[in-house]
């Protein structure tokens, strides 16, 4: 299925349903982004908690219809970043950041989009999938 130099790029809306394969070339899934064998899931951006609407260009932004590219073996938040996580509906895209000094240890999620409420819950609780590490985004 994969061509050589290629590797197989499981496609996920939810990370946990297979919906499609992408292929990417290696040096950029393992090199670049330093995504393990079959560890990186891509994830539909939905909605618009991901860009600010008073700074619609401002770097890291993420649009309706961009895909994500998530390392589900990065669940740590530090450094602190962009992750998927699971909210206990679905899966959403958030900056993830710890606490320092929290006990016992929080973390605080929160969107580019002001709109949105930050939230803060214990480690255990934030239900981290995976870090962001890339997105593809449409030019039109």
């Amino acid at each position: 299925m994969s061509s050589a130099g290629k590797k197989a790029f499981l496609a996920s809306l939810d990370v946990f349903e297979l919906e499609e394969f992408w292929e990417m070339p290696d040096v950029f899934i393992k090199d670049r982004l330093r995504i393990g064998e079959q560890r990186a899931r891509v994830l539909e951006v939905l909605g618009d908690s991901m860009y600010d609407p008073n700074n619609p260009t401002a770097p890291g932004s993420m649009y309706p219809g961009d895909r994500a590219i998530v390392d589900l073996d990065d669940v740590l938040p530090t450094p602190p970043g962009v992750f998927a996580v699971h909210d206990g509906i679905g899966v959403v895209i958030r900056i993830v950041e710890t606490i320092p000094h929290s006990k016992p240890p929080k973390l605080r999620l929160s969107s580019r989009n002001p709109r949105y409420a930050t939230h803060e819950c214990e480690t255990h609780e934030a239900g981290i999938v995976g870090r962001i590490k890339a997105k593809v985004s449409m030019l039109v």
